[in-house]
């Protein structure tokens, strides 16, 4: 089954790896996943999501924990971790590897058994360490608790001229072939380590992907699988295309929609945003949008005479129907003085028209502008008696602009037409409601 989250292969766990050490290091991508902690963290991770364990001066400690399942290679350490036998009568030991004594001999032998390259890697490395050092560590083998010591469970790389051994590997149990291998220094470590990683590979190939990388190779491919590589080669040639052309396409709307959000700040949303004249315009082309005959006020009264907002007018059933508007706009919550205001207008209007009366009078407001206008109250909710005056004596109607811009909206989207907009409007009173939830009187 898949695993998630897992990290490319090979992962290796450095273990006690500071600065000085760490810069020792030239991997060359030999792990595409590393992480480096201290042996007192050893707990926090989970060591078989790794395929290599690289330990520096290991202790007791540290040695108990490490998983039996992990290749390791341990430098300068004093503590080994045992190794699991079982015999062909199925009696189980434990086999001690530890550090037995120091020698201090000045020859050395590396086994005639190792292949050339392993060969030369200890002679140009582990070898002149030893070989530096006034003594050196012995390591020994001994069943565990008797003292009695095994031998054939070390496989020495490198030896005194006693046969003592001073760096090697072996398997940590019989079941699988899993190696801890020790040296002496971090000297050449690098090279160290792309060694025993191929080595490795040849067992478990799966979890060093780079071992099976030959089969990949042209020439040792059937022709079937070189024809199914040029088809998904078409195919990934192809959907790049794709994607630059739609990556194309994305940026286009993607300007086009910045351009029109700008534009839409500046024409539709100001009727939610803004206050004064700028308010005044956007409900002006509102209307106008909506089908209305519309007239700025200062256009029909003499400078200085500050009357309504606007006037509307449009033909209802043969008759022309005219209506007084007052637009407002408030940081805070809209005012109920300013229905007073509109009756006077209705007055004056009246006056000047041989005591006719505007059929309606409408107070548009905008109000608290800092706060999302889908969380605003309507307008002047809170004063629904001399909301309910207003209507009954004026035919007043009052338009929050949060309901009057979903009207706007549907018509200039195509939902709802000119005639029927206006319809909406014009047979209600009291708040003005879209979509209507009541009926109209």
């Amino acid at each position: 089954m898949p695993r998630y989250n897992q990290q490319p292969k090979p992962r290796a766990l450095f273990i006690n790896f500071g600065e000085e050490e760490q810069a020792m290091l030239n991997l060359n991508g030999l792990f595409p996943t590393i992480k480096f902690i201290e042996d007192y963290a050893l707990h926090t991770v989970h060591q078989r999501e790794f395929e290599v364990i690289v330990a520096y001066d290991l202790d007791i400690n540290t040695t108990n924990q490490l998983d039996p399942a992990v290749h390791t290679l341990a430098i300068a350490g004093s503590a080994f971790p045992s190794r699991k036998e079982q015999s062909q009568q199925h009696l189980r030991r434990t086999i001690d590897i530890s550090k037995w004594n120091r020698s201090v001999a000045t020859e050395f032998t590396i086994p005639d058994q190792l292949d050339s390259k392993l060969q030369d890697l200890v002679r140009e490395t582990a070898l002149q360490d030893v070989i530096g050092n006034s003594s050196n560590d012995i390591f020994t083998t001994s069943i565990h608790g008797s003292g009695i010591v095994v031998n054939n469970v070390l496989q020495p790389i490198l030896q005194d001229g006693d046969g003592n051994v001073l760096a090697g590997y072996y398997l940590l149990n019989d079941e699988t072939n899993v190696e801890f291998w020790f040296l002496p220094s971090l000297n050449g470590i690098s090279r160290w380590l792309d060694l025993l990683v191929h080595r490795w590979a040849v067992e478990t190939p799966n979890d060093f992907p780079f071992a099976n990388a030959w089969k990949g190779a042209a020439e040792w491919q059937a022709p079937v699988e070189l024809a199914l590589h040029d088809q998904l080669n078409t195919e990934r040639t192809s959907f790049a295309a794709l994607t630059i052309a739609h990556e194309q396409k994305i940026s286009h709307i993607a300007t086009q929609l910045e351009i029109e959000t700008e534009a839409a700040n500046d024409n539709y949303r100001v009727i939610l945003t803004d206050q004064g004249e700028n308010l005044k315009d956007a409900v002006e082309k509102a209307l106008n949008d909506l089908g209305f005959t519309v007239t700025d006020g200062d256009s029909v009264h003499p400078a200085g005479d500050r009357l309504e907002d606007i006037q509307i007018s449009t033909t209802i059933d043969g008759n022309v129907w005219r209506c007084l508007i007052e637009v407002r706009g408030y940081k805070h919550g809209a005012q109920m003085n300013d229905l007073l205001r509109i009756s006077r207008f209705v007055s004056r209007y009246q006056q000047d028209n041989a005591g006719i009366p505007p059929n309606a009078a409408w107070y548009i407001a905008n109000h608290d502008l800092a706060t999302d206008p889908g969380q605003r109250q309507l307008a002047l909710t809170s004063n629904s008696t001399e909301v309910g005056t207003f209507a009954e004596t004026f035919n007043g109607l009052v338009i929050d602009t949060t309901v009057l811009f979903k009207l706007w909206m549907d018509v200039l989207s195509g939902k709802l037409n000119t005639e029927e907009a206006r319809r909406t409007l014009v047979d209600q009173t009291n708040y003005f409601e879209y979509p209507p939830t009541r009926a109209e009187v």
